[in-house]
């Protein structure tokens, strides 16, 4: 379940679906820009796919 989200978004909804299927979600809550791009880096070295979500 993904919650939290004040209203409809699409990019939760596709993951809602993915998770249901049977995909898995990693979050990582980085320290740093480079911390982001090195997390970022490792996910698609193994073929993971990568979205980043504003913070407002």
């Amino acid at each position: 379940m993904i919650a939290g989200s004040a209203g409809p978004d699409r990019t939760l909804e596709r993951l809602s679906k993915e998770l249901a299927g049977g995909k898995a979600l990693l979050i990582v809550e980085a320290p740093s820009l480079m911390a982001r791009d090195k997390a970022d880096a490792a996910m698609r070295s193994c073929g993971g796919h990568v979205e980043h979500k504003p913070f407002l």
